[in-house]
């Protein structure tokens, strides 16, 4: 999908089991990919979402997964995921390149598990964390971005491994 005036694809807040594989999503005047607020069981797996306005991914489900993404040279965060409350059902964010944002990878009111992402060379931001918990973050390279590499600004449980 090339040169949408809107968000490349747009997920509804009622879609349950929602799959968004193997596709390019570039050029978009907004995020390259939107799932509003509600969608649950959302797979966003093997796509290359790249030179978007908005943000590579915008996310707002629980109990999803986000992996083996390539998420480069996007105006807004690669990767934003925002929820309803800290205790939703875990989202997993694994296997994605995140390059040359805006910022990197951004988790607020999430229970999130991050594991072998590479978050690197972003303008702002690598990773920032937001009123979330139990975030269990493992062998990621977290490197090289102009702002500050990890941010956390309020959370109640973050457990970090090589």
């Amino acid at each position: 999908m090339a040169g949408q005036s809107d968000s490349g694809i747009k997920g509804k807040a009622q879609g349950l089991d929602l799959e968004i594989v193997n596709t390019i999503i570039r050029n978009s005047e907004n995020n390259g990919i939107y799932v509003e607020l509600g969608a649950n069981y959302v797979d966003i797996n093997n796509n290359s979402i790249h030179n978007n306005s908005g943000s590579g991914i915008r996310f707002q489900s629980a109990a999803s997964s986000l992996k083996d993404n390539v998420v480069v040279d996007n105006d807004d965060w690669g990767i934003q995921i925002n929820g309803r409350t800290a205790d939703d059902i875990d989202n997993v964010v694994s296997n994605n390149t995140i390059l040359r944002n805006g910022d990197g990878l951004k988790l607020f009111k999430q229970d999130s598990v991050l594991y072998s992402n590479i978050i690197k060379d972003n303008d702002g931001f690598g990773l920032q964390i937001d009123t979330s918990q139990d975030i269990y973050i493992w062998n990621n390279t977290i490197s090289e971005n102009d702002g500050m590499d990890i941010s956390t600004v309020s959370y109640t449980h973050l457990r970090a491994h090589e």
